[in-house]
Order: C-alpha cells, then sequence, then structure tokens
C-alpha cells in the first residue's frame, strides 16, 4: 500500500517520516524503505517489533 502511493502520489520514500501506532506500520515503513518512522503507542511492545 505504501509503495502503490508513493508511486501514485510521486512521494520520495527515503525522504519520507511513517508515524504508526502498530508495530505492523512500522514493519511496513521498513519493507518500503523509509529510512524514518515513528511508533506511538500505549501498549506494551518488546524490542524486536519495535
Amino acid at each position: 500500500m505504501l509503495l502503490k502511493a508513493a508511486k501514485d502520489l510521486n512521494i520520495d520514500l527515503c525522504n519520507s517520516v511513517l508515524i504508526g501506532d502498530s508495530w505492523r506500520d512500522i514493519q511496513a515503513a521498513d519493507a518500503a524503505g523509509l529510512k524514518q518512522s515513528i511508533f506511538l503507542s500505549k501498549e506494551v511492545v518488546t524490542p524486536e517489533q519495535a
């Protein structure tokens, strides 16, 4: 979904930041090649998830 949005909207993912509320958001950011992501959550997560 991130890659399609980047292509459709001409977004440079290497110079983008994703803010997510789920560790899955951060995994998606990593998979899409984003160099920066911010994780905000009230839940406890393991270091591997963050």
